[in-house]
């Protein structure tokens, strides 16, 4: 068989056909990152001399430590996806803490841990009640915020002139996760028991909130990715008007 590019292979994989090796991904999505401490002795053993930093300062990167990762290691391992990733909102509801911790946009409140890269949840805003009064006075940062796409084309098209890789979205999590956090987990898993059609008003609420987010970040680079990531599920290869046609079902 003849050696693939690095798209070829991971276009090959997603429609069910052979490609001369498996795909390779490393961090381009928060599903398939590396914590800044392992990242760290990464680099030491490969004798790379590369900054650590955080993929992003803020959402899953920053409460699961991730690292973004140096092109150099990525060549190290062939790997075959460069992801780009939605910003962060020039006007949002985030507020650092005392002691390190802060309150992400949907008001979960998480702490550092002690000689870990991570934050631990210590505060879910709709732990004591949740009723569709709750669920109608929530408020979100403005989903129109310019922050959550700026730089996005540019960024894919420097990947796209730059390397011969399959090129990832990685939108923000959709909604379980939110719900999950802003609940709590025990609340969470009763509510899907005991009183699911508000659970259900929940994720819709939070639903309505990031699809205008996906769907500018689709109208800005629909047509240069070959796959979307969200929540730890990813849509088909297409082009952008598919994709665009195709934003509820990613979900």
């Amino acid at each position: 068989m003849a050696t693939m590019t690095h798209r070829e292979r991971v276009l090959a994989a997603l429609n069910h056909k052979e490609p001369d090796r498996v795909p390779i991904d490393l961090g381009a999505t928060r599903n398939t990152g590396i914590n800044l401490f392992a990242y760290r002795k990464l680099l030491d053993h490969l004798g790379i001399d590369a900054e650590v930093k955080l993929l992003q300062d803020f959402d899953g990167a920053r409460f699961q430590g991730l690292a973004k990762i140096d092109e150099r290691v990525l060549q190290r391992f062939g790997v075959d996806v460069r992801g780009i990733f939605t910003g962060r909102a020039d006007v949002g509801q985030e507020e650092e803490l005392p002691g390190g911790a802060y309150r992400d946009e949907f008001g979960v409140i998480r702490a550092p841990v002690n000689g870990a890269p991570y934050f631990e949840l210590t505060a879910s805003p709709l732990a004591d009640e949740l009723s569709m009064e709750v669920i109608r006075r929530l408020t979100f940062t403005d989903p129109e915020d310019p922050g959550y796409t700026r730089g996005l084309r540019d960024e894919a098209l420097r990947i796209r002139r730059e390397t011969d890789c399959a090129l990832v979205l990685h939108l923000p999590d959709i909604i379980v996760h939110a719900t999950q956090y802003m609940r709590g987990f025990a609340n969470w898993f009763m509510d899907l028991a005991l009183q699911p059609n508000l659970m259900c008003a929940l994720m819709d609420k939070i639903l309505e909130y990031r699809l205008v987010i996906a769907g500018h970040a689709l109208q800005d680079v629909g047509d240069l990715v070959d796959v979307v990531s969200t929540s730890g599920r990813r849509g088909r290869p297409a082009r952008a008007d598919r994709l665009a046609a195709d934003v509820p079902g990613l979900y």
